[in-house]
């Protein structure tokens, strides 16, 4: 009877979270503090569903026959013997194009700030260590090189979701010094990856041509199509 009673609650729980959320998003009147109390719970259930999810591939998974998983195997196999794929090695110290691979990932992590005036306390420390890292990148690049090669216990990641009331956008914080070792790697992998020829040529954009280029062919690319511009029947 317990368990009953629980059971039915959780789904009354659940599905009063369903119907406010419709009703938000029909644009009816709703308070402020129910709405805030709404993405409490959806992420809850959000994070209850992907528990189950990833329990379940545990036991399950993973969901493909022995067939596909050799299909896939042979085709990656046969793919990077084609390019004549070697494979890449970690960072190494007295790596030539270190610095600007270094500076390319900091550009790309400061952008997020270019049009936010208020911070809270984790992008402060985050845009504090990019300028840090400006200032001294040798400096910072032998932290992140000694991170990658020594570190083994990793902060927790959070998440919290954007509530455009329509739908909703997973957002997740990680740990400033992890994100900028995550921005190099991902840098670096691609840099080397690219040079080896992993990707094929029509995976855009690419190192292979200069982004103004590539949006240069792709509008050729529009214009050449036949009656493109043919408004006549709206």
């Amino acid at each position: 009877m317990i368990i009953r009673y629980v059971k039915a609650k959780a789904d009354w729980w659940t599905n009063a979270a369903y119907y406010n959320r419709e009703r938000i998003r029909r644009g009816a009147t709703v308070d402020k503090t129910v709405c805030k109390k709404n993405l409490g719970r959806l992420t809850r259930l959000y994070l209850k569903a992907e528990q189950e999810r990833q329990h379940n591939y545990h036991k399950d998974g993973p969901y493909m026959t022995t067939d596909e998983a050799v299909a896939i195997y042979s085709t990656t196999v046969h793919w990077l013997e084609s390019r004549k794929f070697v494979h890449i090695p970690f960072p190494p110290l007295n790596y030539k194009n270190d610095t600007k691979l270094f500076v390319l990932c900091l550009e790309r992590l400061k952008e997020a700030y270019s049009v936010k005036s208020r911070l809270n306390q984790s992008q402060r420390e985050e845009l504090s260590l990019i300028e840090q890292a400006y200032d001294n990148p040798h400096e910072a690049l032998s932290r992140v090189k000694r991170h990658l090669l020594c570190h083994r216990a990793f902060k927790e990641v959070g998440i919290e979701f954007m509530d455009l009331y329509s739908h909703l956008i997973p957002v997740y914080d990680i740990e400033p010094l992890e994100k900028i070792t995550d921005a190099y790697v991902d840098q670096y992998l691609w840099y080397e990856a690219d040079k080896r020829n992993l990707f094929p040529n029509w995976i855009k954009p690419s190192d292979s041509e200069p982004p103004p280029l590539l949006v240069y062919k792709w509008c050729q690319g529009i214009n050449n199509l036949t009656d493109v511009w043919d408004v006549s029947e709206n």
